[in-house]
């Protein structure tokens, strides 16, 4: 399945950029001291990620194997830019430190030549998670396919991930396709239904608390979107999501509204995003004019054919 980056204007770039489906799964186990074997597929129109919660500083070994050569993994410190492991590069093993607490991101993928590989291959992920002298305690065995959606929310229920405080709770629906969105603690999570292939949660780290869920059909191809906007003192976020032909639900990427061509010398924070029936707009107070209420810069951008396109500014 595949959806467009309806952001990818920020980047100057008019050109349909595709993104494959995207899955996410929290890894029910232990802080420190655990270890856990994982079992799926994954096919070159699919990215699975896994968020393992890091007590930090500790040690850890992370292994993939896979009998496509293809398939292959990174690791992602909480909050980073920059992978600290790539597979393809170093190999299928990892051993290291964990210098930080916090969800790092553990990212399956398939190399770029076997980007449109339709064809599903097995994978087994072991993730070991140890204190500085302490060894891992054998963990379960978990399948992420769709069937053990149910196991997850077992678990879920009966307290295994523990959650904060709930800021955001509400539901929207457009074209047939309901969402639900949470903001617990720093963590957003989008769970759809009424979709034909893959209803599974979605979660990410967000900063600022949930003001804003709209659902919407930028491009009115059928297929809705649906929009997240948080806030924080000094600026406002926004988190997009597509439908892909109302199949499954992937995250549509946004890089921070400075990347914008043009903006990066006016850009000052005090952002706030307007959301209409197609198309999404930003706007800011201009710092090079003092920041002034009359003095606002602003990018509408939306989808159309296809197509991450800007409306002009």
């Amino acid at each position: 399945m595949k959806a467009k980056i309806i952001m990818g204007m920020i980047l100057g770039s008019s050109l349909a950029c595709a993104q494959p489906e995207m899955r996410s799964h929290d890894v029910q186990m232990e802080c420190k001291n655990a270890s856990q074997k994982i079992t799926g597929e994954i096919n070159g129109n699919r990215i699975v990620d896994y968020i393992v919660d890091v007590c930090g500083p500790q040690k850890a070994a992370v292994s993939l194997e896979s009998a496509n050569k293809s398939v292959n993994f990174n690791i992602m410190a909480p909050g980073a830019m920059k992978a600290l492991f790539n597979s393809s590069v170093e190999g299928l093993s990892y051993k290291g430190k964990l210098k930080d607490s916090g969800k790092y991101q553990i990212r399956l993928y398939m190399m770029r030549n076997a980007a449109n590989d339709p064809t599903e291959h097995d994978y087994v992920l072991n993730i070991k998670l140890k204190d500085k002298d302490g060894a891992a305690k054998e963990g379960g065995e978990g399948k992420d396919k769709d069937k053990d959606k149910d196991k997850d929310k077992e678990k879920d229920k009966s307290g295994d991930k523990k959650k904060g405080k709930v800021h955001f709770d509400q539901k929207k629906n457009k074209n047939g396709i309901h969402f639900h969105a949470v903001q617990t603690g720093h963590t957003l999570t989008i769970t759809p239904s009424g979709l034909a292939n893959d209803n599974h949660p979605m979660e990410r780290e967000i900063k600022g608390k949930v003001i804003r869920l709209d659902a919407t059909d930028l491009n009115n191809d059928g297929s809705p979107e649906v929009i997240v906007v948080s806030k924080t003192d000094e600026r406002q976020y926004i988190y997009a999501y597509a439908t892909n032909k109302k199949k499954s639900l992937s995250e549509l990427y946004m890089p921070p509204i400075e990347q914008f061509p043009g903006h990066k010398e006016t850009y000052g924070g005090g952002d706030r995003y307007i959301i209409s029936i197609d198309a999404v707009t930003v706007s800011y107070p201009n710092k090079k004019m003092g920041g002034a209420a009359n003095q606002f810069k602003s990018v509408k951008f939306g989808i159309k054919a296809g197509e991450a396109a800007p409306k002009g500014e």
